[in-house]
């Protein structure tokens, strides 16, 4: 779904846009949004900038997300908008080698500790 700004050009929705559509719309199972976002990851003394989707909503339940290692988001981590995090495995590969235990390690995003909960395939 695309909103318009204030003057009419097309933009994303917006977090808080999604809730409301959430609650508004009957008849849908759930809505969720996924935004981009260039953040910067760092996990010990090593940090490098990287392109997230940030989810809104039962976005588990709506992309019907499997990880590949770990798991997806609880209700309540997608609800209340914990600091977990899944990687694809492109990314786990390319940031951690593909090291098992970054699911186990904290990494910082947005200068903000993040626990890792899964690799998606």
């Amino acid at each position: 779904v695309f909103d318009e700004s204030m003057n009419g050009e097309p933009t994303g929705g917006n977090p808080a846009r999604t809730a409301d559509w959430g609650r508004a719309v009957e008849g849908v199972e759930a809505v969720a949004g996924v935004y981009n976002d260039q953040l910067v990851l760092a996990r010990g003394a090593e940090a490098q900038r990287v392109l997230a989707l940030r989810g809104v909503g039962p976005l588990t339940q709506v992309l019907q997300l499997r990880p590949a290692h770990g798991r997806t988001f609880t209700p309540d981590e997608e609800r209340d908008g914990a600091a977990v995090a899944m990687l694809t495995d492109r990314g786990w590969q390319r940031l951690f080698a593909h090291d098992p235990q970054v699911l186990a390690s904290p990494v910082r995003l947005r200068g903000e500790v993040y626990r890792l909960v899964g690799i998606l395939p």
